[in-house]
């Protein structure tokens, strides 16, 4: 940072790494021409253009230091959101593993239940089944029997609600 100082009192010369432009053949050169130029990121600045600001970030720098503070602290604290942000999502990943493995366990425990449940449902109708098949063995040929006797053995009758005609 001393450099800067050196800038804005003079005492820093062509080692800057400006470059000195020369007018065009014929001409003199003007002090805009003859002045130290800077190019940052591909803009051409004049030195003249640079002392003020320079000065200016040398006063901030001073005033930060003098108050403790640090001049890149908003960098410094961009920074700490963002690795704040990715060690909360880090956090939020772990938990959500945690909490499907847990759902996943709690799952398979009920659903083991169920499928026990199925089972036993199972059981239960297939006796239920072999109950109402031996009561068919047993009085199905009477069932057969009557069923073919109430249709070969028709008894009309007119229901009650029909008027019958007087005879």
């Amino acid at each position: 940072m001393a450099w800067m100082g050196r800038i804005s009192n003079g005492t820093l010369g062509p080692q800057l790494g400006g470059h000195h432009q020369h007018p065009p053949v014929g001409q003199q050169p003007s002090p805009v021409q003859s002045s130290y130029q800077l190019i940052h990121h591909g803009t051409l600045y004049r030195m003249e253009e640079l002392l003020p600001l320079m000065d200016r970030m040398l006063t901030v720098a001073s005033v930060c230091t003098k108050l403790g503070r640090n001049p890149n602290a908003a960098r410094h604290r961009t920074k700490r959101v963002k690795d704040a942000r990715s060690e909360a999502q880090k956090e939020i990943d772990e938990y959500r593993n945690k909490k499907e493995e847990e759902f996943k366990q709690f799952s398979t425990q009920h659903t083991s239940g169920n499928e026990q449940a199925e089972k036993d449902a199972g059981k239960e109708t297939d006796e239920k089944l072999k109950e109402i098949k031996s009561i068919g063995d047993k009085e199905g040929h009477t069932v057969v029997e009557n069923l073919l006797r109430a249709v070969t053995d028709v008894k009309p009758q007119v229901p009650d609600r029909v008027e019958q005609p007087v005879a």
